[in-house]
């Protein structure tokens, strides 16, 4: 869907208890495999490398934590269940600085980070729209905005969209949201340029595929071109 509204915090609650025993499920060795192939596509599909003292920010960090792999000695860490990896997955996640929080909030400064992770998680999230103004606050004016998210056939999400309405108390137990390509293009469009998309092959049910979409600020490629 293109524009979602917000999920209920019981709703949103529900479905986070069940987050950790789908994570101990799938496995921390299929997880790294996963998060490896998002961390090529990023570096891959990058405008120029980042700065050797590159800022970065990996919102909904989980117990892999991607932005360990870019090797920056100024990595935050954010997911409201980091306490509950510490104790189910002991010794997996790297040092750094973490915030055991929302992404609908994040307590640092504007302009403050040169990557923005949100690998994965908009689907799980209480309010995707406020996490991309929090994006967008906290970029720098050169910054790049990685996202990746399970795609999914129009049909099919509306079904999903239709279910959550007509049953509110039901199972939350996989994502509160599904988005088809043109539903988060339109949500990152709104806040962002995208500069490349591209699928991944990491492990999906046969009906969706995560896609991984490279973002700047509004206008930024424009302004460059016009420099130059």
């Amino acid at each position: 869907m293109a524009n979602h509204k917000p999920s209920s915090e019981q709703r949103w609650s529900t479905s986070q208890k069940a987050a950790v025993t789908r994570l101990q499920e799938t496995g921390l060795e299929l997880l790294h495999i996963n998060a490896g192939k998002r961390y090529h596509a990023i570096i891959s599909a990058l405008p120029k490398p980042l700065p050797a003292d590159a800022s970065i920010l990996d919102i909904g960090c989980g117990p892999v934590c991607t932005g360990k792999l870019f090797n920056s000695s100024h990595t935050t860490y954010l997911d409201p269940l980091l306490n509950d990896f510490k104790r189910s997955f002991p010794g997996a996640l790297p040092e750094g600085e973490f915030i055991a929080g929302t992404a609908e909030d994040i307590p640092r400064k504007d302009q403050s980070y040169d990557l923005i992770l949100c690998l994965n998680m908009l689907s799980h999230s209480l309010n995707p729209e406020l996490i991309m103004h929090e994006a967008r606050r906290l970029l720098k004016p050169e910054g790049i905005f990685a996202v990746s998210v399970m795609l999914w056939p129009e049909l099919l999400a509306r079904l999903h969209y239709l279910k959550m309405r007509l049953f509110p108390m039901g199972e939350y137990q996989k994502r509160l949201y599904c988005y088809t390509q043109r539903g988060i293009e339109n949500t990152l469009l709104r806040h962002f340029d995208i500069l490349s998309k591209q699928a991944l092959e990491t492990s999906s049910s046969s009906f969706s595929q995560e896609w991984i979409f490279l973002c700047q600020h509004k206008n930024r490629q424009s302004d460059e071109t016009s420099q130059n």
